[in-house]
């Protein structure tokens, strides 16, 4: 349990991440190179083996941004195996529903706080995509989330929730897409719409997501100010809603990275999506898709009990996982946990 205990502590002070969740558990750390000499004594000490597995993670990063697409030009010319900064993303949006205009009516609300003009998507006549205005985030950038579907009952997603994940935005536009072009087809996975209303945002943390690009690759919260002597900057999402709010596995540090903020909902970016799924009937399914680990999780983690759908939840788990390792010869472990 001390060895345990010892990396909740370094958490405030290196970027954990990933924490051991039990004895025979591993954890992943990444230190600078003026840490390391002292970390490993530390390690030692406490007679914790550890091994190097990424050796530069600076050269790593820049690598990264080698896969990076230039300014959105058309939707035909979208690179989908390439990532995209926030706008594009907006653009591509844009034009998704454009191409479908037989199914999508576009109105013009009014503008952000930066002044960049907001198109979002009402219903039309059997409609089977609309886009819902959700609210602005803390710099302005618009939160919007894809409705695709005519089913009567709803699923929602979340990408882009930690800043630098940046295979989730793209994963959730590859699925979006997915979801349409085999409607179109007429196959059998029309049912996924016919049967099920979609809600799909890409990028729940757009301000984050823009300073990875910008200033710190590795950025992971909110950009907002906390307003404290410490005057570091951002929440963590994941740990800033009000599902047991200052429970084990969040922090109440502001620097560090698994800050929960100064209260649940603080931030704008949770606040909306909150709002958004509570306006929502008939949710069957929540799913937050993040990009580290390759698990399958479900709550709880923060206490010692299963949820009243812990079966229902195992069984589809398993499923999907199953389905992911037959199709793409991926392994994903199944995990109660809620923290990410």
């Amino acid at each position: 349990q001390e060895k345990l205990e010892l990396f909740k502590s370094l958490a405030g002070y290196l970027d954990v991440w990933k924490e051991p969740r039990n004895f025979e558990d591993f954890a992943d750390v990444r230190v600078s190179k003026k840490e390391l000499d002292r970390f490993e004594v530390l390690l030692k000490s406490r007679k914790i083996q550890s091994e190097i597995f990424i050796d530069n993670v600076e050269e790593m990063v820049e690598q990264t941004f080698q896969d990076v697409a230039a300014g959105f030009n058309d939707f035909y010319d979208f690179n989908y195996e390439q990532y995209h900064r926030f706008e594009d993303y907006q653009e591509w949006q844009a034009q998704f529903a454009e191409i479908n205009s037989d199914l999508i009516e576009i109105e013009n609300l009014g503008t952000s706080f930066e002044v960049k003009n907001l198109n979002f998507f009402f219903q039309k006549n059997n409609f089977f995509f609309d886009f819902v205005k959700i609210q602005l985030n803390f710099e302005g950038r618009a939160l919007n989330a894809m409705k695709i579907g005519k089913g009567s009952q709803h699923i929602v997603m979340h990408g882009g929730t930690h800043a630098r994940e940046w295979i989730s935005p793209i994963t959730m536009v590859n699925f979006a897409k997915q979801l349409v072009d085999e409607f179109r087809a007429g196959g059998r996975n029309a049912k996924y719409l016919n049967d099920i209303t979609w809600h799909i945002v890409l990028n729940m943390n757009p301000d984050g997501y823009e300073y990875t690009f910008t200033d710190s690759r590795m950025w992971r919260k909110t950009r907002s100010t906390n307003n404290t002597p410490s005057n570091c900057i951002g929440v963590d999402p994941n740990r800033n809603w009000d599902s047991c709010w200052q429970c084990p596995g969040a922090s109440s540090n502001p620097c560090n990275e698994a800050y929960y903020g100064p209260g649940a909902f603080s931030e704008p970016e949770t606040k909306a999506a909150s709002d958004h799924l509570k306006s929502i009937s008939n949710v069957r399914g929540y799913v937050d898709v993040h990009a580290y680990g390759q698990y399958w999780m479900y709550p709880y983690g923060y206490k010692i009990a299963h949820s009243q759908s812990n079966l229902k939840l195992n069984t589809i788990s398993m499923d999907a996982a199953i389905a992911i390792a037959l199709v793409h010869r991926k392994q994903f472990k199944l995990k109660i946990e809620k923290y990410l």
